[in-house]
């Protein structure tokens, strides 16, 4: 016995429209798509190949639309196939067009000619659109032509509409058009007037609840910027990234993305990341004497903790996590670092109680349904418990951040009366600019260091009663000048970067002692290290010469007169013997 269907008549903006209640659900929200084909599932062709020639006027060309027509996705957009990733991957040139049909670069001229065939007789469209901030321009193929599911996107629609008159029922077109009409918020047609207006509540069914995939493709397309989730896993005391997750275990990913990502590759750097997709906010509970919370307590806590996400922007995302919430706007047209991270300073400074820590544009955050296990007594599933199809530029996030503070205050207020503050003991850049442009606070000094910074000897110098004569005065330097001792800073301990360079809000450098030379390890070096030269030589803004001079006089040595190149003559041996010390060896030195 079929359902019973039920149909009323509304009028929406001067233009009627039928409702039917019925159980099957024909428009889906979350993803903007209306079932439209009631056809069998997989590919649909909606044209013979008789047809099709007649239309082409060749079997050549035929074939070569057949070929193309057939290489579309989900959503009827043109794709190529990626033979290396086997995914299909969206073409946005002519080139690819034309491999997908093969035709040579040299034979430009039939594809002219055929591409003319397929636009003029609405065979293909383009579609010139932004995406995270750069055009691209998509080719689709008419849904009367072939359709591989049911479900027909309301932007195929709007780019078909004038073709799909004539094959959709009058049902369709009229519920299409509504939701097309909504998503616009202007009249449909150019010569409707008639000023839109918010339909009444009962006028419109209740959207359907978002599934879980629903939501996932959501916070892939927009809080990840459709690049798919760079996932990590602690392995081997590092994290790695991974493209086969164990569900299993805690897994982290990177909403900003990077083009060094790759199977086994420790986590990416602030300098790696290319693609600018989400600020992110990461509010905690945090801990008490080292250890977690109670789940109750953190139950309690959560509460509040939303209180303060609803005064917010609405989110792109919302991860709910073992002990807070991981919290996401998705950027819109953000395309370097410095206006990523201005907007991120600006978050952590309006929103009280967030992690001031989780600021890095690299950040690892927690993956949503993955499993987290770092209390294995109490294994916690993390959630995604909304998404939103939401992209912000900069400053309009930083225009609502502005609008919205007051009332943003006053719930983190709440919550730390309640609970207490949960901000760690850090300094924090009170603008809006990346914490690197910022001045330094309280730079790590001593009278050593200031001694060396003006080429003076240090306090701890101790002049010897005769000098000492080097042949090679460089590889004795870095044996016997001791960072430490020179400094007057200890080994193996955690300090603040000497450099007036480095504005480092943290300890970030360290001094290493090694058999041969000692060596200063600081972040602002790239990985590398500075022996005793180079580190002179920065302090003191001088060249390497004069830091070789200025360490020869620290330790008493000088280099004697005939010590020339091996390809070089010694000239004037007798003078050279007079300027020798009696206990040394000419021929030694020669």
């Amino acid at each position: 016995m079929r359902n019973k269907v039920i149909s009323h008549s509304v009028t929406l903006n001067g233009q009627t429209a039928t409702l039917y209640s019925n159980p099957v659900k024909y428009w889906d929200d979350a993803n903007e798509r209306y079932l439209a084909f009631a056809g069998k599932k997989g590919t649909c062709i909606y044209l013979t190949a008789a047809d099709l020639e007649s239309m082409m006027g060749s079997p050549v060309d035929a074939w070569r639309a057949y070929t193309l027509i057939m290489s579309i996705d989900d959503s009827n957009r043109i794709c190529t196939w990626d033979r290396h990733a086997h995914t299909k991957s969206p073409a946005t040139t002519p080139a690819e067009l034309r491999q997908i049909v093969g035709i040579t670069q040299a034979n430009r001229a039939a594809w002219a000619k055929l591409y003319k065939k397929l636009t003029g007789m609405k065979v293909i469209k383009e579609r010139h659109q932004n995406i995270n901030g750069r055009s691209a321009t998509h080719y689709y193929v008419n849904p009367c032509i072939v359709t591989r599911t049911k479900w027909l996107p309301l932007d195929l629609y709007d780019l078909f509409r004038d073709e799909l008159q004539h094959i959709l029922c009058s049902r369709a077109l009229d519920d299409l058009d509504k939701y097309l009409m909504a998503k616009k918020g202007a009249p449909l047609f150019s010569d409707d007037t008639t000023p839109t207006s918010s339909p009444a509540p009962d006028d419109i069914p209740d959207a359907p609840t978002m599934t879980t995939g629903e939501k996932l493709n959501i916070f892939k397309e927009y809080v990840c910027g459709g690049h798919g989730m760079q996932m990590y896993q602690l392995r081997n005391k590092g994290m790695y990234a991974t493209t086969r997750p164990d569900m299993s275990t805690n897994l982290w990913l990177t909403p900003n993305t990077s083009n060094q990502y790759k199977n086994g590759r420790k986590k990416a750097k602030g300098e790696d990341i290319t693609d600018f997709n989400s600020w992110f906010l990461d509010i905690d509970v945090g801990k008490v004497n080292g250890k977690y919370l109670p789940l109750d307590e953190v139950a309690r806590r959560k509460v509040k903790m939303r209180a303060v996400i609803a005064t917010l922007p609405e989110p792109s995302a919302v991860v709910e996590t073992r002990n807070g919430y991981h919290v996401y706007f998705a950027c819109y047209g953000v395309t370097n670092r410095e206006d990523w991270q201005a907007v991120e300073d600006k978050l952590i400074e309006c929103i009280k109680i967030a992690d001031p820590c989780a600021r890095d544009v690299s950040r690892l955050l927690r993956v949503p349904y993955s499993i987290h296990t770092k209390d294995p007594k109490a294994p916690y599933t993390c959630n995604l418990i909304s998404a939103a199809r939401v992209q912000y530029p900069a400053a309009d996030l930083n225009s609502l951040l502005d609008a919205k503070a007051d009332d943003i205050a006053a719930a983190c207020r709440a919550y730390e009366s309640a609970y207490g503050s949960t901000r760690k003991n850090t300094v924090r850049n009170a603008n809006t600019k990346p914490r690197t442009s910022s001045a330094p606070v309280d730079k790590p000094t001593n009278a050593a260091i200031e001694a060396v910074k003006r080429l003076e000897l240090p306090p701890s110098y101790v002049a010897l009663p005769s000098l000492i004569p080097v042949t090679a005065p460089i590889p004795y330097i870095k044996e016997n000048a001791r960072l430490g001792a020179l400094l007057d800073l200890p080994y193996g301990t955690a300090i603040r970067c000497i450099y007036d360079e480095h504005p480092d809000r943290h300890p970030s450098a360290t001094l290493y002692r090694n058999a041969n030379n000692d060596r200063y390890v600081c972040s602002c070096n790239q990985g590398h290290a500075d022996d005793v030269i180079n580190v002179v030589s920065k302090l003191a803004h001088c060249s390497t010469a004069t830091a070789i001079n200025y360490l020869c006089k620290y330790l008493n040595i000088y280099c004697p007169s005939h010590v020339v190149d091996d390809k070089a003559r010694v000239k004037d041996l007798a003078a050279l013997i007079d300027k020798t010390p009696t206990n040394l060896n000419p021929a030694d030195i020669l």
